[in-house]
This record gives C-alpha cells, structure tokens and sequence, in this order.
C-alpha cells in the first residue's frame, strides 16, 4: 500500500512530462539531442513526424526508456520502417506501466518522398489506458512535413493529434493534447550536424530543443543538447554504428526530479 501511494504521487506530480506521451516518446537520439525528433530525416527510433519514415534506410528497432531511475516509469518500444521510393510504411508498439496504471500505443504511418524537396506522411494511433480497474481507449491521427529547400538544410513541421481525439473515464473528460512542431536540421558535414526544434501545445508549456551531433569517425560519435520546458534539462548520448547495427544511449537530467535514459538497437539496412 505504501509502495502503491508513493508511486501515485510520482504519477500525479510527472503527468506533465511522461503521462499520455505516445506519439510523443522519443528514443536515446532524440533525447540526446534535446527532445528534437519532427526534423531527423533518418531517425532511428520513433519521431513524432511521420514524414520522416521515407527519408531514410528500412530499420527495426527497440528501446527502453526510464525516467527518474524508477521502474514503474519505464517504457518499451519497438518499431518497424520499411522504405520504399514510391510509398514508405512504419509499424510500432509501446508499452509502460505497473499493476495500477498503464498505457499501450499501438501506431502505423505511411509517407511518400517527393524528391529531391519534400517529404509528407500521415499517421494513425490507437492508445490505451488501465486505469481504476478498467481499460480505457480512444485512437488519434498525425501529420508531417519535410521540406529540404537545400541540400544541407532540412524544415520539419507536424502536428500530434490532428484529430483532437479524447477520452473518457466515467464521468470524466481528458483530452489528449494537440501538438505544433516545428523544427530546423543544418548539415555541415556527413558526420556533423546541427538540429532545433520548437512546440506549442493548446493545453501545455512551450517547449524548445537544441542539439548537436558529431561522429569522430562513422562508427562512433556523441551527442549534445538542452531541453527548455518548466526547467532547463541538459542532455548527452552516445552513438556506435556497425554494418547496419546501431547501438544508441541517451541521457537527460532534470534539476528537480533527476534522470531519464534510454537505451536502443537497430539495424538499418
């Protein structure tokens, strides 16, 4: 019962930054870079734009990610991205909870790669919640843009929950928020580049990211960045790359509640 009022009042007091974050989870390259996703052309992990999907090499992929070193706050998720010059597809499933609470994303995309200058896709999610006893469900759907004016420049936008979708349990309303992204890529070399990215959401904080990465040699290279929300959350991460095998750690602190990490694997190929 202890353990049961601890973890609720760690659930309450984090709502703003963990709960309903699907479609908004982001991997160890995201988090390493700030939170940036709606603009990495070849993300990895899950981005928040689904545009994104036909700018890179078909992958598989899985991660965990744990906030505050609490295991209750951990999530699993694991993608599938096949890419295709006439139309890309993606496949993912998420999952995090423990016994009282818990919430399940299950999500595909489809994009199309206009080259060499824009990129569109579109998604859908179907999100679940156990909660009280009962399980709770409602399904949403995104939209991205990239567009790539020049070659080493990259303008991301999309939109989470397009559909302004809701859910109810009981007599009780909760929206799941509506989400602008807006975020910027600057290419300086193939191994150095340069990301921000910028949110507003109808019912939460302005968000803001920065983030650089640099790979001393193409199988390993780091990255930095900061997260500005309520607070000012510094990040850093690792990436190693072998033969299509990608190893990825992404670490962020918050001054108040402490550490998030993620871990993933891919291979591209």
């Amino acid at each position: 019962m202890k353990k049961f009022i601890i973890l609720s009042a760690i659930f309450i007091f984090c709502s703003s930054v963990f709960a309903f974050q699907y479609g908004r989870y982001i991997g160890p390259v995201s988090l390493s870079l700030g939170n940036v996703s709606c603009v990495l052309s070849d993300n990895t992990y899950n981005s928040v734009n689904p545009a994104t999907i036909s700018c890179g090499k078909s992958k598989i992929s899985a991660f965990y990610h744990n906030k505050f070193l609490v295991p209750e706050l951990g999530l699993e998720n694991f993608s599938l991205v096949y890419s295709h010059p006439t139309l890309s597809f993606s496949a993912n499933v998420s999952h995090h909870g423990y016994t009282e609470y818990g919430e399940m994303s299950v999500g595909v995309n489809f994009s199309r790669l206009f080259k060499p200058y824009i990129s569109v896709g579109i998604g859908a999610e179907y999100l679940g919640w156990y909660y009280t006893g009962a399980w709770h469900s409602m399904a949403c759907f995104n939209l991205g843009i990239i567009v790539m004016p020049i070659s080493n420049l990259s303008i991301g936008f999309s939109v989470y929950n397009l559909s302004f979708s809701q859910f109810k349990i009981e007599e009780s309303q909760f929206e799941v928020p509506t989400i602008f992204y807006l975020g910027l890529k600057y290419q300086f070399t193939d191994l150095l580049f340069l990301v921000a990215e910028a949110s507003l959401s109808l019912k939460e904080n302005f968000t803001a990211s920065i983030g650089l990465q640099y790979f001393f040699v193409k199988q390993v290279g780091m990255r930095v960045g900061v997260y500005a929300s309520k607070e000012i959350s510094p990040c850093l991460g690792l990436g190693i790359n072998l033969n299509g095998f990608c190893i990825d750690i992404g670490a962020q602190y918050n001054l108040k509640l402490g550490l998030t990490s993620s871990l993933g694997i891919s291979y591209k190929w």
